[in-house]
């Protein structure tokens, strides 16, 4: 009875910080282990990477084959991401298309080499949504480094999306770590 008990509550615990559509953790929990991957690089010197990947045109996909195919491409990418990740990456869902990664002990250089391998991974193989079409698309994924590009963790996060906006300002489709020539985010 106690193992049962115990496979009960951890089942339920794990639905508690997890996104029932993708199966990658919630935005709340991923804060949490981000302050605390944060706190380590700090102490050992060490560095700390995020991207945020972003699926575009996603609205245009939903629009077009429905809500089921929109919730398919997004559990699809999910996949992907988490077939590409390292075991020691946190992996989450952001908002309705958009994906956080941490990649902690990354440089910025293994980062964009992570990015590329992701970035290759969801293009490279068509969807198959549920009435069969095959589809294909691509991501945008923007990338920041604590201490290299920010200071804190919503410094980071704020880095990483400003390279993100400037991909999507600059025609989507692309990788691009923060760089202080990226504009500002107004």
């Amino acid at each position: 009875m106690a193992i049962k008990n115990a496979r009960l509550f951890a089942g339920v615990e794990e639905l508690s910080i997890t996104d029932g559509l993708t199966g990658l953790y919630i935005l709340r929990y991923f804060k949490q282990r981000l302050k605390e991957e944060l706190y380590r690089a700090e102490r050992t010197h060490g560095q700390l990477s995020l991207m945020i990947l972003d699926i575009d045109h996603f609205k245009r996909f939903n629009d077009t084959y429905g809500h089921p195919a929109g919730d398919t491409i997004l559990a699809t990418i999910a996949e992907r991401v988490l077939a590409n990740a390292r075991k020691i990456d946190l992996t989450a869902r952001y908002g309705g298309d958009e994906f956080f990664i941490l990649l902690p002990d990354t440089s910025p250089e293994d980062a964009l080499s992570l990015a590329d391998r992701l970035h290759q991974a969801v293009a490279g193989e068509p969807i198959a949504l549920p009435d069969g079409k095959l589809i294909r698309l691509t991501v945008s994924i923007g990338i920041a480094t604590y201490p290299t590009h920010a200071a804190s963790i919503d410094e980071l996060i704020k880095r990483a999306d400003e390279a993100l906006y400037w991909i999507k300002s600059h025609g989507r489709n692309r990788i691009r770590l923060y760089s202080p020539e990226i504009p500002a985010k107004t």
